[in-house]
């Protein structure tokens, strides 16, 4: 049973960075593999995981949220995990009629929080 497991079933959330910091060490940016970036973002995302798009290269991975594909909303937003310099990035962009708002996370666990606040896209 893995940690987020043990905490859904005590109804404890199971992306507080708090509680994540009780059950040992996090994994750094720069240890994130493909298929983990993937997995824990549509297990953050439960039922909006099906909104998630995909995509590698050779030195970051990409979520692109897409509630409403092909066309564009103002729900859009890309989670980018960049290692093309010294210290890896992961940040959240979401194009505004106004101001592009960027958010920059130090833990995967900041993210998967903010992923699993969402509210449900039909």
């Amino acid at each position: 049973m893995s940690i987020y497991e043990y905490l859904e079933r005590m109804d404890a959330d199971p992306f507080d960075p708090a509680l994540l910091a009780l059950f040992g060490r996090e994994k750094r940016l720069d240890e994130i593999g493909f298929s983990d970036f993937r997995g824990e973002i549509k297990r953050a995302a439960r039922a909006n995981a099906q909104h998630f798009y995909f995509s590698q290269s050779r030195d970051a991975y990409y979520a692109d949220y897409r509630p409403t594909y092909p066309e564009h909303s103002p729900a859009d937003f890309t989670v980018s995990l960049c290692f093309g310099s010294a210290v890896p990035r992961l940040t959240m962009r979401q194009e505004t009629a106004a101001v592009p708002t960027i958010k920059q996370y130090h833990t995967m666990s900041g993210l998967l929080y903010d992923l699993s606040m969402m509210e449900v896209i039909a």
